[in-house]
């Protein structure tokens, strides 16, 4: 990969994906999402801790790309921005979970209580609907920072204000629905089951609590998008909302297989395959690059929050979380405070070393900009996604590899195909 520098040439460098490049880099991004989704949830990566490592990923990935393919600064979701973009809006996505639907999908509706659990059946479609919500706001809310990162039109203060409005009303809004018509998303709720002695139906009625509200706050930033007429805005919002919603609703079908196979975490996988590949088709739609209409001053927020406070964040949750994780996995019977005190000592390193590569960068500046500019070159983001990958399998690897062998073969083949796509697009840029 070719290190794109912020230069008084930077011009020159050429914009040389074709056809072919975007479909393997779109391959890459899937089939390495599939990693990322299975390892998130895993160990100690579960809800937000999970969803910044699937996001860390992604987010060099597709900043990797961009480089790669050339003029990253002419190219709309090319810049730093975009990192933190994708790796907090995955995150915030995790603040939601979905667990409790998925008997629904299999048509069954739990109504735990104290020493026993009462099954009654149900439409399939009330499960396949909340998988469909859920996905929508993961990532149709990660598409909204990624439509802030490049719009097509300056927004001024008070845009940003109604824009920032308009999200919130509609979390609110969606709130009060879920809170005032439950019986919208809730089987058999007239019968008055949804109380404190049924913990499976108190459990369900607080995760559309949760859901909706995100939901609601996807649709506002939409609306506000629709509003403006950037329609570049609206179209990743959509591609990613519904991409990712397609994926948790079609991955659905794993539940099926209960009982057979590792079902749960094959759903995973195709939630980051289809999440990926959306990456990948928003990538080739709407990341062309174009000198007439981008510009190529790099800012202070690339540098100090971007390329600085978010990478550095998570990279020293991948760190953490993963040895928090292989602590369960193995029953590393540490004190509580020990534990705190190792992990508190990792994070303390990844930090130091962070500050002090970000330090021995190079730098250069623009005649154009005052700004210094530390690099994130190829190596820093090789350096993280093998960070990611050897913390993904040391959260699972248990002693006993043979019990998940069929797990992880399957992620030893993601990784090595999308190592080959993209040694296979190294070798096309040198053509």
């Amino acid at each position: 990969m070719k290190d794109i520098l912020m230069t008084e040439n930077i011009s020159k460098e050429r914009a040389w994906y074709g056809p072919f490049e975007y479909l393997l880099a779109a391959l890459i991004l899937g089939l390495m999402g599939m990693f990322f989704w299975a390892i998130r949830g895993t160990g100690g990566y579960g809800g937000s801790a999970g969803g910044m490592l699937a996001g860390l990923g992604w987010a060099m990935l597709w900043y990797g790309l961009s480089c790669h393919g050339g003029q990253p600064r002419h190219r709309p979701y090319g810049t730093g921005h975009i990192i933190a973009a994708i790796m907090l809006g995955i995150t915030v996505g995790g603040l939601t979970g979905y667990g409790v639907y998925v008997s629904w999908v299999n048509g069954n509706f739990l109504m735990g209580v104290t020493g026993a659990t009462t099954i009654r059946p149900i439409s399939s479609l009330p499960g396949f609907a909340m998988m469909f919500l859920c996905g929508l706001h993961w990532g149709g809310v990660t598409g909204a920072f990624m439509a802030w990162c490049a719009p097509q039109y300056p927004v001024s203060k008070q845009a940003w204000f109604l824009r920032i409005g308009t999200g919130i009303t509609g979390a609110v809004i969606a709130y009060f629905v879920a809170a005032y018509l439950p019986q919208l998303f809730l089987p058999f709720y007239k019968e008055g089951i949804y109380n404190e002695e049924n913990r499976d139906c108190i459990r369900a009625a607080g995760a559309i609590k949760n859901i909706l509200p995100h939901v609601g706050l996807y649709i506002g930033f939409l609306a506000f998008e629709c509003i403006r007429k950037d329609w570049r805005a609206v179209k990743v919002m959509l591609i990613m909302g519904i991409g990712f919603a397609m994926a948790f609703t079609l991955g659905a079908f794993w539940f099926r297989c209960e009982g057979a196979m590792p079902w749960w975490k094959f759903w995973e996988m195709s939630i980051g395959l289809g999440g990926g590949l959306s990456f990948g088709f928003s990538f080739y739609l709407l990341n062309e690059a174009d000198e007439k209409k981008h510009s190529v001053l790099i800012t202070a927020g690339e540098r100090y929050f971007a390329m600085g406070l978010v990478v550095l964040l998570g990279i020293a949750n991948v760190v953490a979380s993963g040895y928090e994780g292989f602590s369960r996995l193995h029953k590393l019977d540490l004190p509580t405070s020990m534990r705190f005190l190792v992990t508190l000592g990792l994070v303390v390193i990844v930090i130091i070393a962070y500050l002090f590569w970000l330090r021995r960068s190079k730098e250069r500046k623009s005649s154009r900009s005052h700004v210094r500019i530390p690099l994130l070159p190829t190596g820093a983001i090789s350096m993280i996604l093998g960070l990611i990958v050897v913390s993904g399998y040391l959260v699972s690897m248990p002693k006993n590899i043979s019990s998940n062998i069929i797990l992880l073969t399957i992620y030893t083949i993601c990784i090595l195909v999308s190592v080959v796509f993209g040694g296979i697009l190294e070798y096309r840029s040198r053509i």
